[in-house]
């Protein structure tokens, strides 16, 4: 998230704390990467609510979501 932001584009980390600052500026749609765990946007209302902002979801370019850490044999 450093390199990005370092590189101009704005980047966050969302977890499961609110910082209402936090989420004021990712509903705003003020990052172009947003970082967070399947478990962290599903975990309050606030978060699980994020995809029906407007603002959020109009420059949203797609969701990727890693969960390879949970994968016990390939």
């Amino acid at each position: 998230m450093l390199y990005l932001n370092n590189i101009c584009i704005p980047a966050i980390a969302i977890n499961d704390v609110e910082d209402p600052e936090n989420v004021q500026q990712v509903l705003n749609g003020n990052f172009l990467v947003v970082f967070s765990s399947p478990e962290c946007l599903l975990s309050t209302a606030v978060w699980r609510g994020i995809f029906k902002c407007e603002n959020f979801t109009e420059k949203l370019i797609g969701v990727a979501i890693d969960k390879a850490h949970c994968i016990i044999q390939w």
